[in-house]
């Protein structure tokens, strides 16, 4: 990858973290067979807590490849509330357009 200058110009620094892109980060690690020491309490936590909405997200997040992008709107960037709210008005063309692609991988 090359970056010119205009390019390091353009480039912003977010100032938090994106809550919804964290979500799938972490469905990644949950999934990853590397145990890690550090992250043992919260897989049990989330092994207890999280089956059901767990069931429901996981087919949408496979270990790799593509995901839908509408998991992970821009307005995830203001914080949870807004980016679930952007994630629940997802015009339905825009769902079956990325399930679509989603299902063209399996």
């Amino acid at each position: 990858m090359h970056f010119t200058a205009e390019d390091l110009n353009r480039t912003r620094i977010a100032e938090g973290a994106d809550p919804l892109w964290e979500t799938v980060l972490s469905l990644h690690r949950l999934r990853d067979s590397r145990t890690e020491p550090a992250l043992s309490a919260w897989r049990q936590h989330a092994a207890r807590h999280g089956p059901g909405p767990l069931r429901r997200l996981l087919p949408l997040v496979p270990p790799r490849g593509y995901f839908p992008d509408f998991l992970t709107p821009v307005a995830g960037s203001a914080g949870v509330e807004p980016g679930l709210e952007a994630v629940m008005t997802t015009p339905r063309h825009r769902l079956r357009t990325e399930i679509g692609l989603l299902a063209g991988q399996a």
